[in-house]
């Protein structure tokens, strides 16, 4: 090769090479611009109490109270007549007052509600037994929806007692009025109750008849358990 051909080749390399030199250097020192994350706006709800927001565990649900005799009361606030639970707790009730001396031979209910030494139910649509069993008229049956009772176990006529549910309470005070009737009309055998007693516990009407003794005692101690209990007749029977 000739001395200038040589000279010419030295030089076109010593470009070649500053030219890429100076692309790796722009390569190497270039900066990628990575956009900064978006700020989270979220925030954790306050501690405890409703926020308003959607899904927030902390909000205390409204509720509303229904007791089994019909009433309903907001915020879990009741009265007296509606915390007794229905007909068969208020008779549980009061029999659980009594003493071992003050207790009788019992039975309560009727059919597959029987019991015995205890209260028990009795279905409300069930004209013929509230009425051949109670002395409840048969004609009236649709206006109960709730009803339990409570006799004495050798005589009925010694003590028989029997709650029923209204359910419109403007009915209470006309039915238990139909109730004294239909006792007072009965024919009497192995005995005569010596009085009637009908009392009502709000919705509830409760019906006693039997010997003084027995029955004095029961309405003494329905009306230490319930405030509220109301007398509406105290009659005699024999």
């Amino acid at each position: 090769m000739k001395p200038g051909a040589k000279y010419l080749l030295a030089v076109a390399l010593t470009v070649l090479l500053a030219v890429g030199a100076a692309a790796a250097y722009k390569y190497l020192t270039s900066v990628t611009t990575v956009p900064p994350s978006p700020p989270d706006n979220t925030s954790a709800p306050p501690a405890g109490g409703r926020t308003g927001a959607p899904g927030n565990r902390n909000a205390a649900p409204d509720f509303t109270v229904t007791d089994g005799g019909g009433g309903t009361t907001s915020a879990g606030i009741q009265t007296e007549e509606n915390r007794s639970g229905g007909a068969l707790e208020i008779l549980e009730k009061v029999w659980d007052g009594y003493t071992a001396d003050e207790k009788f031979p019992a039975t309560g209910g009727y059919g597959k509600y029987m019991k015995d030494g205890r209260p028990g139910k009795i279905d409300a649509g069930d004209a013929e037994t509230l009425d051949f069993e109670l002395g409840f008229p048969k004609s009236e049956a649709s206006a109960i929806d709730d009803a339990a009772s409570l006799m004495h176990m050798l005589n009925q006529n010694n003590f028989s007692c029997g709650v029923y549910h209204v359910k419109n309470s403007g009915d209470t005070a006309a039915l238990a009025g139909k109730i004294r009737d239909n006792i007072l009309n009965r024919q009497w055998l192995c005995g005569f109750p010596e009085k009637l007693v009908i009392l009502t516990v709000g919705d509830y009407i409760v019906s006693v008849f039997g010997v003084a003794e027995l029955t004095d005692t029961f309405t003494a101690k329905l009306s230490a358990g319930y405030s509220s209990a109301k007398q509406l007749f105290n009659v005699p029977i024999a």
